[in-house]
């Protein structure tokens, strides 16, 4: 079934570094050609609103193109608060009739 991809994360770059001039992006791109319809250019800085970003007006069932990366960019200032960092990445799929 083919559906629309919506990604979202639980932190934005403050959330997850502090510091001035922290970085939180992510990038989709396809693996198979065709896979992602109208991925958004480039990296995009994350959004931790729900459903979050529409990344894939449609997303591919079919074998021979059902397969994406998400590449995260992370830019960590030199004032970012110490300490280990975690954060969620949401991926909502929704039905495309």
């Amino acid at each position: 079934m083919n559906v629309t991809l919506d990604l979202a994360t639980g932190k934005d770059a403050a959330g997850l570094l502090g510091g001035a001039g922290a970085v939180y992006r992510y990038k989709v791109t396809d693996v198979q050609a065709g896979s992602c319809t109208n991925p958004p250019s480039g990296y995009q800085n994350v959004n931790i609103t729900s459903p979050g970003t529409r990344v894939c007006d449609v997303f591919y069932a079919e074998e021979a193109k059902d397969e994406i990366h998400v590449d995260v960019l992370l830019v960590v200032p030199s004032d970012a608060v110490p300490g280990s960092k975690t954060d969620t990445f949401t991926a909502t799929a929704t039905a495309v009739p």
